[in-house]
C-alpha cells in the first residue's frame, strides 16, 4: 500500500475514532452534570416522607441506574424520567428541580439515536408516558397567540389602506379577532378560522400569518387535549398501534404500513406526545424522496450563446472628447462553482470589443482604434428562499492605437503627439476601468431583466403557494460541484413519511437525472390539491398539457351538463413504484354532475407496465381504470350510472399507451434535441430515470428510423 495512501486511511480512521470518542466523552460530561444536580436536589429533600415521596415519584432509583451507565444510558428511558421533571406538578418550577431537568435534555440531547431495530421496543414501552396537558399548558398557548395576533395587526397597520384592507376583508377581522381574544370561543369556530390561514391567498406566506397559523393551531390543540377526559386513552390506544406498524415496518417498507405509520406520528406531533420516539422513527424511516440533478454542459446547451452589439462610445479622458462605434463580439455561457450553501452559478461573458474612435481637444483631433477585451461575470445563487443575484464583476483590458492627428499647424501636430506618446498608458488604464464598470452595470441590468421573471415564478408557482398550505418541503437542498447542479427534497408533512432508503445509484453521468420515491407523489398532491375542486375544463387543460391534445371524451358536448371533481384531502394523487410498474391512483371526496351530487370516498386508478426499448420509453395500461365508491360492495342505480360516467372521463385521461422518443426541454433546451432515455428503473418505491443529450450520431439514428 503507498505511503500516502496509508497516511490517509490512518488519518480518516483516527478522525473517525475521535468523533466518536469526543461525542462519548462529551456525554459523559453531560451525564456527570445531571448527577451533580440530582445529589444537590436529593440531598435538598432531606429523609422525610416529603422527600421519598418526590424520589419516588421522579424515579430517582431508575436515574441513578442510567447514570451509571454514562453515554450507555436508554434513551427512552431518560425521556421518561424527563417527562417526570417535565409535568405540571406544583413545585416543579423551582430552581434544583429545573437544574436537574435542564441537565437531563442536555444529556438526551448528547446521547446517539435509537436503532432502527429498538423502535418497535421504545413505542411499546412509551405505553405509560403520556404527557398530560393542563391549565398552564393551556396558558402558555394563550400567551403564544395573544403575542401572534399582536404582531400580525402590527404587520397589517404598517401596509398600505389597499393591502390592509383586502387582508382585513378575508380574515374578516374585527370578528375573528374578537373570537381569538375570548377565552371561550367554541373550538369549531377556532379551526374554522385555522382553516383560512391555509388558503393559496397572496401574504398568507408572510411571516407573522404563519406565526399566527402556528399558534392557533397549537393553543387549539392544547385546549383539546386538556379538555378530553379520554386522551390518555387514545394515545395508548395508538401508541401500541404504532409499535405494531413499526414491527411489520421492519419486516417490509410496505406503503400502507408508512402511511398509517405517517398518521399516528401525526398525532403525536399535534398533541406533543413521545417527542424523542417520533423524531428517531423520522430519522429512520423518513428521507429525502426527490433527488434532481442537470449536468454543466446540459446548462450550457440552454444557455450559451454568440453575441454581438454595436454601441456608440462617448468618453472624456484628461480633456479629450472621444467618440465612434464599437462592436463587441462574445460569447455568454455558464460557469458552476462548487458550493453546499445553494446553488452557484456565474454567468459569464467574454469577448473583444473593437472600435474607432475621434478624439478632439481644442484644436487638435486624435483618431484611433481601440481593442478591449472583456471578462465579466455575475453569480446567481438558487436556495431555498428563491434566487439571488450577486453584483456583476468585470475585467476590461483596452489598447489603443492613434493613427492620425490633425491640428492647425504643423508645430501643434507635434506637440500633440508627444503628449499622446506621455499619456498613452495613462488613456488606457483610465479607460479600461471604465469599461469594465460600464460592462458590470450593463451585465447586472440584462440579467435582472432576464431573471426577474424567473425569480417571481418560483415564488409565486412554487415557493409562497406551499408554504400558504401548510406543504413547503422539511428539506430543500441545492447545491453545485464543477460539473453538477443537484436538488435534494424531502416532501413531507407531520403526518407522512418519505424515503425509508436511500435512492437507487445512477449508471452513468446523465445530463439530467431524476430519482422520485413514489411517497413523493402522495405528500405533495396533499399540499397542492388537498380539498381542492377542479372543474372539467381544469381536467380537460391537464390532459392536454400531459397528451398535446383535449381527449373527445373530456370534451363537454353543448347540451352536457358541467361536472367537477373535489379532492380528497389526504393523498389526492398517489403513486407505486413496484416491479416496473407504476400504479396512479387519484382519490376525492366529491363528484358533481350537473344537479347531481355523489359525496363518497372515490378512488380511481390505473395499472401501467413500464419499459426502455431501443428507441423509446413505453407506458401500457394494465386493463380497465379501476372506480370504487366507498367501502360499498353494492351500489344504487344512480351510482352505477355515476361510476360509469367517471371511468369513461377518467379514461381518457389514463390513456392505455403512453409512449415517447425522447424528452424535450423547453425554452432554448429545445434546439438540444429530445433528450435520450439511457437509464430507468421502477421498482422498490423508486423511479430512475436518467437522460442524455443527443450526439449527432443520435440525431442521424433516429433520423434513419423515422425514415
Amino acid at each position: 500500500m503507498p505511503r500516502v495512501l496509508r497516511f490517509f486511511l490512518v488519518v480518516a480512521f483516527g478522525s473517525g475514532l475521535i468523533l466518536m470518542g469526543n461525542r462519548a466523552a462529551i456525554a459523559q460530561q453531560e451525564a456527570a452534570r445531571v448527577e451533580t444536580a440530582w445529589k444537590s436536589l436529593d440531598q435538598w429533600l432531606g429523609t422525610g416522607e416529603k422527600g421519598d415521596a418526590w424520589r419516588r415519584y421522579l424515579m430517582s432509583e431508575a436515574l441513578e441506574a442510567e447514570l451509571s451507565r454514562g453515554h450507555d444510558a436508554n434513551r427512552m428511558a431518560i425521556e421518561r424520567i424527563l417527562s417526570r421533571f417535565s409535568a405540571d406538578e406544583s413545585g416543579l418550577n423551582m430552581r434544583r428541580f429545573v437544574a436537574v431537568r435542564r441537565a437531563l435534555q442536555a444529556w438526551l440531547d448528547r446521547l446517539p439515536p435509537l436503532d432502527a431495530t429498538q423502535l418497535a421496543s421504545a413505542a411499546q414501552d412509551a405505553q405509560d408516558r403520556f404527557t398530560a396537558k393542563g391549565d398552564a399548558q393551556v396558558a402558555a398557548a394563550r400567551r403564544r397567540l395573544d403575542r401572534a395576533v399582536a404582531d400580525l395587526e402590527r404587520l397589517m397597520a404598517g401596509r398600505d389602506p389597499q393591502t390592509q384592507m383586502a387582508w382585513q376583508d378575508y380574515l374578516d377581522w374585527p370578528q375573528t379577532k374578537e373570537l381569538l381574544a375570548a377565552e371561550d370561543t367554541d373550538r369549531d369556530q377556532l379551526r374554522s378560522i385555522l382553516s383560512r390561514f391555509y388558503a393559496n391567498e397572496e401574504g398568507l406566506e408572510l411571516p407573522a400569518f404563519l406565526a399566527l397559523r402556528e399558534a392557533l393551531r397549537t393553543y387549539v390543540e392544547v385546549q383539546t387535549l386538556a379538555a378530553n377526559p379520554r386522551a390518555k386513552d387514545f394515545y395508548q390506544r395508538f401508541i401500541g398501534e404504532l409499535a405494531t406498524q413499526l414491527e411489520a415496518y421492519e419486516e417490509q417498507t410496505d406503503a400502507e404500513t408508512a402511511v398509517r405509520i405517517g398518521q399516528i406520528l401525526g398525532w403525536m406531533n399535534r398533541f406533543g406526545q413521545a417527542t424523542e420516539l417520533t423524531q428517531a422513527v423520522r430519522h429512520h424511516y423518513s428521507r429525502p424522496n426527490l433527488f434532481v440533478q442537470f449536468s454543466q454542459e446540459m446548462m450550457r446547451t440552454g444557455i450559451e450563446t454568440d453575441i454581438e452589439e454595436n454601441t456608440w462610445v462617448r468618453e472624456n479622458i484628461l480633456g479629450t472628447s472621444i467618440q465612434g462605434p464599437a462592436t463587441l463580439r462574445g460569447r455568454i455561457s455558464v460557469d458552476l462553482v462548487p458550493s453546499s450553501a445553494g446553488a452557484a452559478i456565474d454567468l459569464v461573458m467574454t469577448g473583444v470589443t473593437h472600435s474607432n474612435n475621434t478624439g478632439r481637444n481644442g484644436p487638435v483631433s486624435i483618431f484611433s482604434t481601440g481593442r478591449t477585451t472583456v471578462d465579466a461575470r455575475k453569480r446567481v445563487v438558487i436556495d431555498a428562499e428563491g434566487v439571488s443575484l450577486q453584483r456583476a464583476r468585470a475585467a476590461c483590458r483596452t489598447s489603443s492605437r492613434i493613427h492620425r492627428i490633425s491640428a492647425k499647424c504643423g508645430a501643434v501636430e507635434r506637440i500633440a503627439w508627444k503628449r499622446a506618446g506621455r499619456t498613452k498608458s495613462q488613456v488606457e488604464a483610465i479607460a479600461s476601468q471604465r469599461a469594465s464598470r460600464r460592462v458590470a452595470s450593463q451585465m447586472d441590468l440584462e440579467v435582472v431583466e432576464v431573471l426577474g421573471p424567473a425569480k417571481e415564478t418560483f415564488a409565486e408557482r412554487f415557493r409562497n403557494p406551499l408554504l400558504r398550505r401548510g406543504g413547503f418541503p422539511e428539506q430543500f437542498l441545492l447545491s453545485t460541484c464543477d460539473n453538477h447542479l443537484f436538488i435534494q427534497a424531502l416532501q413531507a408533512a407531520a403526518d407522512q413519511l418519505a424515503a425509508p432508503d436511500e435512492p437507487p445509484a445512477l449508471t452513468a453521468d446523465h445530463d439530467v437525472a431524476a430519482r422520485i420515491h413514489q411517497s413523493l407523489v402522495g405528500n405533495l398532491s396533499q399540499a397542492y390539491l388537498g380539498g381542492v375542486t377542479w372543474t372539467d375544463e381544469r381536467v380537460a387543460e391537464l390532459a392536454e398539457r400531459l397528451t398535446g391534445d383535449i381527449p373527445p371524451a373530456l370534451e363537454r358536448m353543448r347540451d352536457e351538463p358541467p361536472w367537477s371533481i373535489t379532492f380528497a384531502n389526504e393523498r389526492p394523487l398517489d403513486a407505486r413504484f413496484q416491479n416496473n410498474q407504476i400504479t396512479m391512483i387519484l382519490r376525492a371526496r366529491r363528484f358533481t354532475r350537473g344537479d347531481q351530487e355523489l359525496r363518497e370516498n372515490i378512488e380511481i386508478f390505473a395499472v401501467y407496465d413500464i419499459e426502455k426499448t431501443e428507441q423509446a420509453s413505453r407506458l401500457t395500461r394494465r386493463g380497465e381504470v379501476e372506480v370504487k365508491f366507498g367501502d360499498a360492495k353494492t351500489l344504487s342505480v344512480g351510482n352505477v350510472a355515476m361510476k360509469t360516467f367517471v371511468r369513461n372521463k377518467f379514461e381518457s385521461l389514463f390513456q392505455e399507451e403512453f409512449e415517447s422518443d425522447g424528452v424535450a426541454l423547453p425554452g432554448r433546451w429545445r434546439m438540444a434535441g429530445k433528450m435520450r432515455l439511457d437509464q430507468l428503473v421502477c421498482d422498490g418505491g423508486w423511479l430512475v430515470l436518467g437522460w442524455h443529450q443527443p450526439t449527432f450520431a443520435d440525431l442521424d439514428d433516429r433520423l434513419a428510423y423515422r425514415d
